[in-house]
């Protein structure tokens, strides 16, 4: 005896659901520890003129290093038009390498605060990993390597 084909589709739909919402709950689950928060979280507080909290976001063993370059961009208005997250590739990762973003590109237009001047930066960052599962930058964006 078949089941109606009702059944079947109305399975289907559940599984589908399923597999919707489990994908919605892991991607907003990650999204406050991801590369991408962090390098929006030093923005924000560079243009709210946020020193400490810009240099949260920094690697703590070289914040001192730039401490006065984080203070030199406060004020600015910072636009991000694009943050590209660089993963290993599914090789690398099977070849042993870890897995998870290593660097992010940003894409950037900044009009300084003191005479309006407009620029573009994009600057590539490497990335470390925090205890919690979180993002540091290993250096300011735009900084000097």
């Amino acid at each position: 005896m078949r089941a109606p084909s009702w059944a079947f589709a109305v399975a289907l739909l559940l599984l589908a659901g399923s597999i919707v919402v489990l994908g919605a709950a892991t991607d907003v689950r990650g999204r406050g520890t991801s590369p991408e928060t962090t390098v929006r979280a030093y923005f924000a507080a560079l243009e709210r003129g946020d020193e400490d909290a810009a240099l949260s976001m920094i690697e703590p063993s070289v914040r001192g290093t730039w401490q006065p370059f984080i203070a030199n961009g406060l004020w600015n208005s910072y636009r991000l038009e694009g943050i590209a997250v660089h993963e290993h590739s599914f090789l690398q990762r099977l070849g042993g390498q870890e897995s998870g973003p290593r660097d992010v590109t940003i894409f950037v237009r900044v009009t300084e605060w003191a005479d309006g001047a407009t620029w573009l930066g994009t600057p590539r960052v490497s990335l470390v990993k925090r205890s919690d599962g979180g993002w540091f930058l290993a250096r300011p964006p735009l900084a000097p390597e």
